[in-house]
């Protein structure tokens, strides 16, 4: 006799003890409960920041300058 348990960590659903042939058939049905149930967290693409590039003009002070 064989007994399925869900893959996913933290989920208590257990089968019970199953005939080898419809072990195989309830697989199928496992990997359903595993997309519908658990569904995989969706990502989200990262945000891309515009900065401006530093500017100095002619004639700056030597603090200017530094912090440029």
């Amino acid at each position: 006799m064989t007994v399925l348990t869900c893959p996913v960590d933290g989920c208590e659903w257990v089968s019970q003890d199953l005939r080898s042939a419809f072990a195989s058939a309830l697989t199928a049905a496992l990997q359903i409960h595993e997309k519908n149930a658990h569904p995989t967290p969706t990502t989200v693409p990262p945000t891309k920041f515009k900065l401006d590039s530093p500017q100095i003009g002619t004639g700056c002070e030597p603090d200017q300058w530094s912090a440029f």
